[in-house]
């Protein structure tokens, strides 16, 4: 019995020393300003998760579209920096049954955010996850177009005004 209490120690000691895996699935991408591109539009790297890369991309979408509206974008390239579009305090409760239309699945978010491709196929960025998958992209940002979306539809301020 004491010969096995060395031996134990030892094995429990070598199983234990294994490199930390990385793992992405905690951990939240901030929306990075990656270039200007021309007519109002700009470049973002943008994050999202999901249980396969279809779903992942659309979420990516969605957070980039988000940080834009609510939050702004400050990292990345600081020359394409960006303050929040709305303003407004609480604008997503304020308008919120009209969010909830605009990032729908087959929403009209669709129209001021789409992927930067590079050739045939865009380049997409791939972490792991504990929980599906998790993908970075390069998307090109209609901000021009979505101002005045956004103006139409009463939820941002005309400049006018």
């Amino acid at each position: 019995m004491k010969n096995y209490i060395p031996i134990l120690s030892i094995l429990v000691f070598l199983f234990s020393c294994q490199s930390q895996k990385n793992i992405a699935g905690n951990y939240t991408y901030k929306t990075e300003c990656a270039g200007n591109a021309d007519d109002g539009q700009f470049l973002l790297k943008a994050w999202g998760k999901g249980v396969n890369k279809k779903e992942a991309l659309e979420d990516a979408h969605k957070n980039a579209l988000k940080d834009v509206l609510f939050s702004g974008v400050f990292t990345g390239d600081a020359a394409c920096a960006r303050n929040a579009i709305l303003t407004e305090v609480n604008a997503i409760e304020k308008h919120k049954a009209f969010f909830e239309k605009f990032f729908e699945r087959n929403g009209d978010y669709k129209d001021f955010i789409i992927e930067r491709k590079n050739g045939v196929n865009p380049k997409y960025d791939k972490k792991k996850s504990r929980f599906g998958v998790v993908y970075g992209t390069i998307l090109i940002f209609k901000q021009t177009e979505l101002d005045n979306y956004l103006t139409k539809k009463g939820v941002k301020k005309s400049s006018n005004d």
